[in-house]
């Protein structure tokens, strides 16, 4: 495999929000901005804390080039009415990964499109820290097809098995 970064965003998963219509013309909404910023900042910061990556917190790394996959975990906190084993609420998990994988882009890798495996979680922050985790690495040619096997055949055995 090639290299692969991994680092956690402290506080509320934010989901990237739809463009809004404002003044006759479409904005990006100022909350966008600042979830993308932070989840940049927490990336920097700990690649400069662990030596995962090749720069420090004010040199932009070389991004990634090639086919990457992604790991994201997303830690919400539960309200006390909520009874279910994992986290069936908004907000979705593609909106989340959305947010993540556009702030990412032009640092770590030149176009979220480069992400041809991606595998997401919610669940709940036991220890009341709300927080992502996040990992992308470079798919070398024979890495794919032993990701494939190892995190999607499992679960299409398990979906099969539940007969969903």
């Amino acid at each position: 495999m090639g290299r692969q970064i991994t680092f956690t965003v402290y506080g509320e998963p934010r989901p990237k929000l739809r463009a809004k219509m404002g003044r006759g013309r479409m904005y990006n909404p100022q909350a966008n901005k600042d979830a993308a910023q932070t989840i940049d900042y927490y990336c920097r910061e700990q690649m400069h804390i662990n030596g995962n990556g090749d720069f420090n917190h004010n040199i932009p790394p070389k991004p990634m080039i090639g086919p990457l996959y992604a790991i994201t975990t997303y830690y919400l906190n539960r309200a006390k009415s909520q009874r279910e084993r994992l986290p069936i609420k908004k907000p979705d998990i593609d909106n989340l990964e959305k947010m993540v994988f556009d702030a990412l882009e032009g640092s770590i890798y030149k176009n979220d499109s480069q992400i041809v495996l991606s595998l997401a979680f919610k669940d709940w922050a036991t220890d009341g820290e709300e927080r992502t985790e996040i990992a992308i690495g470079e798919l070398c040619g024979t890495d794919a097809p032993i990701l494939y096997e190892m995190l999607v055949e499992p679960i299409r055995a398990a979906t099969e098995a539940l007969d969903v």
